[in-house]
């Protein structure tokens, strides 16, 4: 089937004022490959009627939520058609007493926590420009954030899923379902497999209740080892914050300049906070914790709820991705505590060997590193220099024990490098899944580990 007329039966299949104009084709580019049709269904009964002229035409397709998440993966091996879930963004249900509501895939996480908010209720996982980051997306990258701490990550609050299969069949997994498909636990399947399994259509999540206040501590230091003192007092010290988390100056000046919090610029090193409880526990652990920083060295500063406090959280999960200074590469490792200090300085002494900028946020209790990469000055950055840049770090995490992803880079980048790395002895039960969930490889084919 030609180009036209596949054009032309997706048209007829979900409206033709609902198929992208051939002009707005490259808006969904994919690492710079570009799809050949553009089609957004309004259902989960039309993206099954989508992947089954797939399927039968032997046409790879690829779901795109809001598109916050498409710099991840490798580059696609091929792309012919990119199905949008704008259209399928409603609250399917919700049982406010339950603590549960079901949604379609294509709403975004900001419009289903405003909706969830007038009832006191939260989806409590965090997701960079949550404005346009949808439900699909969010599940399908395993984004995650600062409030990982308490909360965990999506995996940990998605309790049931129904997507479409390369057969173009409906499939339910989890929630009310008494026995996975074929026994396989499918909500953590499709959960980080960046749409290589199938097409998730609507989720179900246990929902959490939304703190009666909140706070933010904000502690500087000028030596490293300090910080980290501090936040192992915090852990040590039962007090259980929502979220725990370290900057250096770079990240931190970008984070705070965005929120509206002051500087304290000469300071190298900041903790932050976030405490969500009852007010009287609020203000107790905001005590607790200026004792802390300020025994450690540090200097605090207390963000109360408001403006200022969701601000801070909102620009420290999206640094780097967006806004007024994106990052043309954006780096994950994940190691023990014990090697954080060896990594953060590993990181700085290679931006500045490699004439590169670059600001570390660190989810620390997870060992989670994220170093966010720019050119010096806010000139641009030598690709060369990250293409370098990737090779060092990922030797030196993996000597550490660890695991090291570029998380987000651009086409000529990902030309140069794997961003996933080397695949691991898991590798073999992915690729066993990958045929037997999509024998065709007509879902984003080539995006995940390993090409697959």
């Amino acid at each position: 089937m030609t180009t036209t007329n596949v054009a032309q039966t997706l048209a007829h299949l979900v409206g033709a004022e609902h198929v992208a104009p051939d002009d707005q084709l490259a808006r969904y580019a994919v690492d710079g490959v570009v799809p050949q049709t553009v089609v957004f269904p309004a259902d989960a009964g039309q993206v099954a009627d989508v992947v089954k002229l797939a399927r039968a035409e032997g046409l790879a397709l690829l779901p795109w939520g809001g598109g916050t998440a498409m710099a991840a993966g490798s580059a696609p091996e091929r792309l012919d058609i990119v199905l949008g879930t704008r259209r399928m963004g409603r609250i399917l249900e919700h049982e406010p007493a339950d603590l549960v509501a079901i949604v379609e895939a294509g709403i975004t996480l900001a419009q289903l926590n405003e909706a969830l908010g007038r009832h006191g209720q939260m989806l409590p996982i965090d997701a960079p420009r949550s404005e346009r980051a949808t439900i699909g997306g969010i599940l399908a990258a395993n984004t995650s954030g600062p409030r990982r701490l308490s909360y965990g990550t999506s995996r940990d609050h998605l309790i049931g899923v129904r997507f479409v299969d390369a057969q173009g069949e409906l499939i339910k997994g989890g929630g009310k379902v008494v026995k996975n498909v074929a026994g396989y636990d499918i909500p953590k399947l499709l959960v980080g497999s960046l749409g290589t399994l199938g097409i998730i259509v609507e989720a179900t999540f246990k929902l959490a209740p939304a703190p009666r206040a909140s706070s933010a501590i904000l502690g500087g230091f000028r030596e490293l080892d300090q910080a980290l003192e501090a936040a192992q007092a915090v852990l040590q010290a039962g007090m259980r914050p929502v979220a725990l988390d370290l900057f250096n100056a770079q990240a931190y000046q970008v984070v705070a300049a965005r929120a509206g919090v002051p500087t304290l610029s000469d300071r190298r090193y900041f903790l932050a906070l976030d405490v969500g409880t009852q007010p009287a526990t609020v203000k107790r652990q905001v005590d607790q914790a200026h004792r802390i920083i300020t025994k450690a060295g540090g200097k605090s500063l207390v963000v109360d709820e408001g403006t200022a406090y969701r601000a801070f959280w909102r620009a420290a999960v999206d640094l780097g991705r967006g806004g007024e200074r994106p990052a043309p590469m954006i780096t994950r490792s994940s190691m023990l505590f014990s090697d954080l200090a060896s990594s953060i300085h590993g990181h700085e002494a290679l931006g500045e060997s490699s004439h590169l900028e670059v600001g570390v946020h660190v989810h620390l209790a997870a060992g989670v590193l994220h170093g966010v990469w720019w050119g010096e000055a806010n000139g641009p950055a030598d690709e060369a220099m990250l293409i370098d840049a990737v090779a060092t770090l990922r030797k030196a995490t993996e000597n550490l024990g660890g695991r090291f992803v570029v998380e987000s880079c651009g086409p000529s980048v990902k030309r140069a490098v794997d961003v996933w790395g080397p695949p691991g002895p898991e590798f073999a039960i992915m690729r066993r899944l990958k045929e037997q969930f999509d024998p065709g490889r007509i879902f984003s084919p080539g995006r995940f580990v390993g090409g697959l």
